[in-house]
């Protein structure tokens, strides 16, 4: 999630086995630093390399640094989530440590995050624990203007595909043809919020 919205994380892989275990070769550990403002104030890590290694120059950790971390999370309703969550560390001082997908178009990457205060600073580690190759690649293109219609939900935690008329797809399993690039609204789905409840103990 947060380390996804953070754009080069969604940029393109390329692999050739199907599945990989802990510690991937690209990039298995990234972190940043929050000051009191939710401003991106340090980062490390794998930062750099998996920014360059993904096509993502203009990401690297100097020209980000000062930057809010809001300016790179996609969907109103994600940035919401996403405030509420470090409100929260914020307010309890107690870690939180949550499970997300942070996926490209062609592999599913499953993530851990973890989130720890430090006064009023914020601590976010990010480790991706597997990788799994998709064998029906999909592309997405972020929706600006609801309004436009021909979009579908996805989900900023789980990154599952949610129709107009309320069905869910994985990535893989949604219907298309190759070479479609599907345009989406960022949002976090009601099973996700429910379980980052419960991690939460709210």
């Amino acid at each position: 999630m947060l380390a996804r919205r953070v754009k080069y994380m969604s940029k393109n892989y390329s692999g050739n086995s199907p599945e990989r275990s802990a510690g991937p070769v690209n990039s298995g550990f990234t972190r940043y630093r929050l000051d009191a403002r939710d401003r991106i104030v340090e980062v490390g890590g794998d930062w750099d390399r998996f920014a360059i290694d993904n096509g993502a120059e203009e990401l690297v950790s100097g020209a980000i640094l000062g930057m809010p971390l809001r300016t790179f999370i996609a969907g109103d309703v994600t940035r919401m989530f996403v405030d509420a969550l470090l409100a929260r560390v914020r307010l309890t001082g107690r870690p939180a440590v949550i499970p997300y997908r942070c996926d490209s178009p062609g592999v599913k990457r499953f993530m851990e995050m973890s989130l720890e205060s430090i006064g009023a600073e914020l601590i976010s580690e990010h480790r991706c624990l597997s990788e799994q190759v998709m064998f029906s690649p999909l592309a997405y293109a972020v929706v600006s203007e609801p309004a436009s219609g021909g979009w579908v939900r996805r989900c900023s935690m789980c990154n599952r595909l949610t129709d107009r008329s309320g069905r869910s797809y994985e990535s893989d399993e949604y219907p298309h043809e190759a070479g479609d690039t599907v345009r989406v609204i960022y949002h976090v789905c009601p099973d996700c919020q429910r379980r980052v409840k419960a991690r939460l103990g709210t």
